[in-house]
């Protein structure tokens, strides 16, 4: 059962150890972040090296959380196909400096933000998956699979590495 539904997506949360069949079009990267846990601990973005992300580098999203309550949060990384599709280059941006405090252009909106709050408190592997509302004519659904980070490399979420998939 999915943890929320509105606006026409789908919200799940998982433990650290969901089986890749719960994420079929994310299995590998979802391996590969699984790879760097290490009793039960929230991998650094350090243990991330680009030479093993390089397979999903232009659909990646790396999201340093400013405050978890807000939440506030500033993109470390935006992906290359993701700034073409949206038009978009997020990268060292904050959604609030780009955007304001509502629902902005990255179509981020009450039930993301509250779901990103859930993936870095919990903390929890989270999964949405939903129609694309902007007017890019190739795409119709867009899945995004969200992993909790360390930024400090304690062990505690304070952001996401996030991998996009279009269809």
């Amino acid at each position: 059962m999915a943890w929320l539904e509105r606006y026409d997506w789908r919200y799940d949360l998982f433990p650290f150890d969901a089986p890749g069949d719960c994420f079929p079009r994310n299995d590998r990267f979802v391996a590969l972040w699984q790879s760097k846990v290490v009793n039960g601990a929230v991998p650094a973005r350090a243990d991330f090296q680009m030479e093993e992300l390089k397979p999903w580098l232009g659909w990646l999203t790396i999201l340093e959380i400013l405050d978890p309550v807000a939440p506030r949060a500033r993109f470390r990384l935006w992906g290359s196909h993701l700034a073409e599709l949206t038009r978009l280059e997020m990268t060292g941006k904050t959604m609030q400096e780009r955007f304001g405090e509502g629902s902005d252009a990255t179509h981020y909106n009450a039930a993301d933000l509250e779901f990103i709050r859930e993936i870095v408190t919990r903390p929890c592997i989270g999964l949405a998956a939903g129609p694309v509302d902007w007017d890019i004519p190739d795409y119709a659904l867009m899945s995004t699979v969200r992993l909790p980070i360390s930024f400090r490399g304690d062990g505690i979420a304070d952001g996401i590495i996030s991998q996009v998939t279009v269809s």
